[in-house]
């Protein structure tokens, strides 16, 4: 979680550096998942305040959504994954910056300790639910 923290105000200083007063508005999109909770940290813990950020954010249910409304200009900042990202990048190529990588994300299929399944071969036939065209898709698929 350090490491987050530190790569997540490296970015905060990366956006205020583009500030000429205090206290500039940035409206920060976030989905659901390891990615929603970095921007959950820096919202309770008023990381951007300290860099002078008036911080925003928006929750999305998940990745396309939340980079529709980057490119609909409804939000500046976005935390997402690489899936949403790729995709986006492969229909509008140079209109995104990358302008940190937090870490990756792992997943995990997750059932009730009293569930049947046990092991992942336990899963055949089973339905899994994720969010289409995520990592966490990808990850299934794979």
């Amino acid at each position: 979680m350090k490491l987050h923290l530190l790569k997540i105000t490296t970015v905060l200083i990366a956006i205020s550096s583009f500030a000429f007063a205090a206290d500039i508005p940035v409206r920060f999109g976030y989905p659901s998942g390891a990615n929603g909770q970095l921007a959950k940290v820096l919202e309770q813990a008023k990381i951007p305040e300290k860099h002078g950020i008036a911080g925003e954010y928006t929750f999305f249910q998940y990745g396309p959504p939340l980079l529709e409304a980057l490119a609909a200009g409804q939000i500046d900042v976005v935390f997402t994954s690489l899936v949403p990202t790729a995709s986006y990048l492969a229909k509008q190529p140079g209109q995104l910056t990358i302008i940190a990588q937090p870490g990756s994300t792992p997943h995990s299929l997750v059932v009730r300790s009293d569930s049947p399944i046990q092991q992942l071969t336990d899963f055949r036939g089973k339905k899994i639910g994720v969010s289409l065209r995520t990592e966490s898709h990808l990850d299934l698929l794979r």
